[in-house]
């Protein structure tokens, strides 16, 4: 018989998935854990057969989750700091946090706005509700359309709004969402548009945090 804690079974199944490739679960964790101690009891070398039945598949939310890992006492190594998407927009003191456009506004003082604070992309909000959003690439194909910016709204152009994350959620989500291809995230506080982050802000902090 060899003891085998949940804790070294846990782990050992993260490290069967993060060095061989195998996607177990945590008795899988145990009996390999348990085999890796009795080979220390060895004088000479010996095959040794492992069975592994158990699918990792059931807990990807616990034993594959790092946070659940830390907050039940399971984890091994560097804590990671859980970090909300908050926090990133809290560093872009030098930059206003939202920047926004109403569907009434005119083209022309879109652009303005954009060249002024030299930003790419616009969210459009109507009595903080975010309805739309521009940037410099649908401009650009407006000027080259001969689209009049001077009298043409924001309402008649604009595309689809960013997405939105409130300002709790992990910074996880924001990587995963940016990562989609989208090219900025509303943060939102009680149901009302409070900045935009972008892959920018993202490296910003990281790169702050070393």
């Amino acid at each position: 018989m060899i003891r085998v804690s949940d804790k070294e079974s846990f782990n050992m199944a993260r490290r069967l998935a993060r060095e061989e490739g195998l996607l177990v679960g945590g008795s899988c964790g145990t009996v390999v854990a348990a085999a890796l101690k009795y080979v220390t009891r060895l004088s000479q070398p010996k095959y040794i057969v492992v069975l592994l039945p158990d699918t990792g598949r059931n807990y990807i939310n616990k034993i594959y989750s790092d946070v659940w890992m830390q907050e039940n006492g399971f984890w091994e190594g560097k804590t990671i700091k859980t970090i909300k998407v908050g926090e990133i927009l809290q560093q872009k003191t030098d930059f206003p946090s939202l920047v926004a456009v109403s569907s009434n506004d005119t083209l022309i003082n879109a652009t303005n706005l954009l060249q002024k604070l030299n930003i790419s992309q616009l969210p459009v909000i109507d009595r903080n509700q975010v309805v739309g959003s521009l940037n410099e690439a649908s401009l650009m194909k407006f000027l080259h359309d001969g689209i009049n910016f001077s009298n043409q709204t924001v309402l008649a152009v604009m595309g689809k709004p960013l997405p939105i994350l409130d300002e709790n959620v992990d910074v996880a989500e924001a990587y995963r969402v940016l990562l989609s291809g989208t090219t900025g995230i509303i943060i939102m506080r009680h149901n009302t548009p409070i900045g935009l982050i972008t892959r920018a802000d993202l490296i910003r902090y990281w790169i702050s945090q070393d």
